[in-house]
């Protein structure tokens, strides 16, 4: 194989033997052994031996070795031979990682304008990287300087270095930095390892797992499953100097890193770097997801620290080891509401409910066992502790509670005797109690309201009475029928608003027999009778108007007291807004 470094412009074997570049394979040959014999004939002059000496031993098996292999051989040679005149002539760039000690024509310093008397100048590439390095906090500073259109490093390569291939690599490293697509510290040991290969290169510890030799592993233990379990380890910078930098990727599709990717960069700087360059070391989160994993089975994650920095580039495994155990009780009630209505209970009535125990995690392993208390003493459970498939009676005694309002009961749960253990927290029990007959009155309409109809209904029915009783336009019968027609009508108001409001107290008895129809038509028909009788029979006018005008206000009074603007709601429903579905109503 031919040695790239041993081809160089200046020395050419085809001019060395004095023969063409398309001589024949004889005539190479023969010039090489003339060539031989002229060194040979050398060594007997003292001035000379020791130049021939050095020919015969380093020169001639190399001309021997290009010229002499084989057509093959030789073709290498002569492309190698042709690239090395074409660097010399400026006309091909040497290769990256070539030239790097060469003496540049012009010393690099961060400030080429000023800083000949302040700065310690780089004289070749490999010194450029070097400077960089030791000189990190004004690299950190001076490698953000984009105000010119061309970066100082970038100009410098291309201009004084002759390095175009080099400034390109380093042009698009700052412009990551600059526009935030790079750590700037991952971009500067970037730019060194570029300008100095051979750099020591930094490594990255991790604190918190165990090393068997070829592995960083965390034992998690056992884990309880349907959660997640998140695991906390530290990186940290590991030698001298320089950034390390790379990721920490999952390749487990149930373990994510806090920020819920599978991968995440990091960029460290040694121990005592100032902290306003970087960090030292950086904390890791990473989540288990134990709630997409079959319970009582043993499970191994595996999760990839690489560091891109490294040469070659490292990838250190780091496996997460648990157990996950048999799902603990997963406790719910049928039925599952956590808030159930009771309904509207009479006074001194024991409102009650029933609900059933399920355990939808593995009763076989983990057997439910839970305890429930109310937290009022009108409240009562039993059992107060209880397992799979059990039933709970829930229990309010309303014998002091206020007529005519809500009542809320809550019996909080507790499974802190067996860990993992989940359920509802708490069972609210919600109902109401009948109001009296004059809550209820109250509850439909404010009495302002009543009394607003009441005196509007008798000046009306009073006025509508005087005026029949004092012309009696239709004779006789005008009075005798209309008032006991408008008696009646107010009547049946009164009277049904009292069935309302009797029953929405929470009185059991049918309508019909809390006020008998006979009731219903016979008092007020009565009271319309009467009333037109005595006006009729009075003898004197004015009594008479004022007896009618008197009677149609009573009348007036109570039916329109009685008169409700919402009636058909009350009757169906209660006083109450249905707290049925919600809970969470009020009394009206």
């Amino acid at each position: 194989m031919i040695n790239h470094n041993t081809v160089q412009a200046s020395e050419s074997y085809y001019e060395v033997l004095g023969v063409a570049q398309d001589a024949s394979q004889d005539t190479i040959q023969q010039a090489v052994k003339s060539y031989r014999e002229q060194l040979e004939a050398r060594l007997n002059n003292p001035l000379q031996m020791k130049a021939a000496r050095q020919t015969l031993t380093s020169t001639l098996p190399l001309i021997e070795q290009y010229l002499l292999a084989g057509e093959e051989a030789r073709a290498a040679y002569n492309q190698l031979l042709e690239e090395a005149r074409q660097k010399a002539r400026g006309e091909l760039e040497i290769e990256d990682t070539e030239g790097l000690d060469d003496q540049l024509p012009q010393p690099f310093f961060f400030d080429p304008f000023t800083a000949y008397d302040t700065e310690m100048p780089a004289l070749t590439l490999r010194q450029v990287g070097l400077k960089l390095d030791e000189e990190w906090p004004t690299t950190h500073k001076w490698i953000m300087h984009t105000t010119r259109d061309v970066h100082v490093l970038v100009g410098y390569l291309i201009f004084a270095a002759g390095r175009k291939r080099l400034a390109q690599q380093i042009e698009r490293l700052i412009e990551a930095i600059s526009e935030q697509r790079m750590n700037i510290n991952e971009g500067i040991e970037r730019c060194i390892a570029i300008l100095n290969p051979a750099i020591e290169r930094p490594g990255v510890g991790i604190q918190g797992p165990f090393f068997d030799g070829a592995t960083y592993v965390f034992n998690a233990g056992d884990c309880l499953p349907d959660q997640i379990e998140y695991i906390e380890f530290t990186l940290y910078h590991e030698g001298l100097r320089g950034c390390v930098f790379g990721t920490l990727a999952s390749t487990t599709s149930w373990i994510t890193l806090n920020n819920g990717l599978s991968e995440q960069r990091f960029a460290l700087l040694p121990s005592g770097s100032d902290p306003a360059l970087g960090a030292y070391e950086q904390k890791c989160t990473i989540a288990l997801h134990l709630d997409r994993l079959e319970p009582y089975e043993n499970y191994v994650g595996l999760m990839l620290l690489k560091i891109e920095n490294s040469d070659p580039p490292r990838e250190i495994p780091l496996q997460i080891q648990f157990h996950l155990q048999a799902r603990p009780p997963r406790v719910q009630f049928q039925p599952a509401a956590q808030t159930l209505w009771l309904g509207i209970k009479q006074q001194g009535e024991t409102a009650t409910v029933s609900v059933q125990v399920e355990n939808k995690g593995d009763e076989e392993r983990v057997p439910l066992t839970a305890s429930i208390k109310a937290t009022s003493a009108i409240g009562s459970v039993k059992p107060n502790r209880f397992h799979h498939q059990d039933t709970l009676t829930l229990s309010v005694d309303t014998a002091d509670l206020p007529r005519g309002q809500r009542f809320e009961v809550k019996f909080p749960l507790d499974y802190s005797s067996i860990p993992g253990a989940r359920g509802p927290e708490v069972i609210t029990l919600q109902g109401a109690l009948y109001p009296t007959f004059w809550q209820s009155l109250r509850a439909q309409s404010k009495l302002s309201d009543r009394f607003s109809r009441a005196f509007g209904c008798a000046f009306l029915v009073g006025i509508v009475f005087a005026l029949l009783n004092s012309t009696r336009l239709l004779g006789w019968w005008d009075f005798f029928v209309v008032a006991p027609l408008v008696c009646l009508w107010f009547g049946f108001q009164i009277s049904n608003a009292i069935t309302i409001h009797l029953k929405c107290a929470g009185n059991p008895a049918p309508a019909a027999r809390l006020i008998p129809w006979w009731y219903r038509l016979g008092v007020p028909l009565a009271y319309g009778f009467i009333l037109a009788t005595i006006c009729w029979f009075v003898p004197d006018s004015t009594a008479s108007i004022i007896i009618s005008l008197s009677g149609g206000i009573l009348i007036g009074l109570l039916g329109g007291f009685s008169l409700s603007s919402n009636i058909s709601f009350i009757y169906n429903q209660g006083i109450y807004h249905s707290g049925a579905n919600s809970g969470t109503e009020t009394a009206a």
